[in-house]
């Protein structure tokens, strides 16, 4: 058929056969480089270096830093390739640790869905903040976090507040109710990644059962650090969080009817969603990798130079010639 409009390549995938390199006679010598990264989120580099001299062969790297590392490379050549290799650390420390252990996240009902609430300062109005607007004070507890993603059409989700207006939102639960976890869905403009420290905004709880005296639940830590992401939380695809639902969990549930966010901000801060939970649970949960088996690594496959896992491709299953199926489609 023929073809009206531009078109466009999404994504190719290819399989090719190869031959297996030869087996090494020597030694490998494998060198791990890495970013360790600190608390102020500046970034430290070491490496690793291990001398391999038989196959299968495992053995451990201890990394260090306050969160997790930033892999830069892996580079196995034989031994004598790159002249004197200095084995071990590049610095000859090893900072020894425990194996880290991701965490998995429950989180219980919301119980601020539905409910209303008051602003002590009316957001900024919509021709000024890009179309953000919440006329009927409804988007905040309307059970629907925003984007990951700020910027453009994402302002919409939620009212904004112009730098310095600081509003203090008080949520009615409309009875007391056991709170076990607050949560915040936060964007603004200029963009700020909380993953990279930039998030300045100051946000406190506050809880009360008569809607007269208050009692501070805490502040969220809008600092993140890759170590403390939930393992079953699905990040964007960029790796960033200049929009994301900040979480503030109670060692023991209070006791409140009105639930208060006092912000501080300096920027033009725009808010999507705000969450009373009943519950919340983290456990550890370890993403365990599967070693290969030392049984079957390192034995010779059925054809040497052959790659044991090639397919062996019907005739049917193979592609047709783009130019000619392109000629003739175009004839229909």
């Amino acid at each position: 058929m023929p073809i009206s409009g531009g078109s466009s390549v999404f994504a190719i995938r290819t399989e090719v056969d190869h031959k297996i390199a030869a087996p090494a006679k020597a030694p490998l010598e494998v060198t791990f480089t890495w970013l360790e990264r600190q608390e102020d989120y500046s970034t430290v580099k070491r490496s690793h270096t291990q001398l391999v001299e038989k196959l299968p062969a495992t053995y451990t790297v201890d990394v260090g830093g306050f969160d997790q590392p930033i892999v830069e490379s892996l580079k196995v050549n034989l031994k004598g390739a790159q002249g004197d290799v200095k084995y071990g650390y590049s610095d000859g420390k090893d900072v020894g640790g425990e194996k880290f252990v991701g965490r998995w996240a429950t989180y219980g009902k919301d119980i601020a869905a539905g409910k209303s609430y008051t602003y002590s300062a009316d957001p900024a109005p919509k021709k000024d903040v890009w179309g953000a607007e919440d006329p009927d004070k409804t988007k905040l507890t309307d059970d629907r976090v925003g984007s990951s993603y700020t910027g453009g059409p994402t302002f919409q989700e939620g009212p904004m507040w112009k730098p310095g207006k600081n509003p203090e939102i008080t949520i009615d639960l409309g009875s007391p109710q056991k709170c076990a976890a607050f949560r915040i869905h936060m964007q603004g403009y200029p963009q700020q990644d909380a993953i990279k420290g930039e998030v300045k905004d100051k946000v406190e709880v506050l809880t009360s059962v008569d809607g007269k005296e208050f009692k501070s639940a805490g502040n969220f830590d809008f600092r993140l650090y890759w170590k403390d992401i939930p393992v079953n939380y699905v990040w964007n695809d960029e790796e960033t969080f200049k929009a994301h639902n900040f979480m503030l969990a109670l060692a023991a549930p209070v006791e409140a009817r009105y639930v208060k966010y006092k912000v501080a901000s300096a920027r033009t801060l725009g808010i999507t969603e705000l969450q009373v939970l009943d519950s919340y649970d983290s456990k550890p949960f370890d993403l365990k990798i599967a070693l290969p088996d030392p049984g079957q690594n390192g034995k010779a496959p059925p054809k040497a130079d052959v790659s044991p896992n090639a397919k062996q491709w019907k005739d049917s299953e193979k592609p047709t010639v783009i130019g000619k199926e392109y000629n003739r489609r175009s004839k229909e």
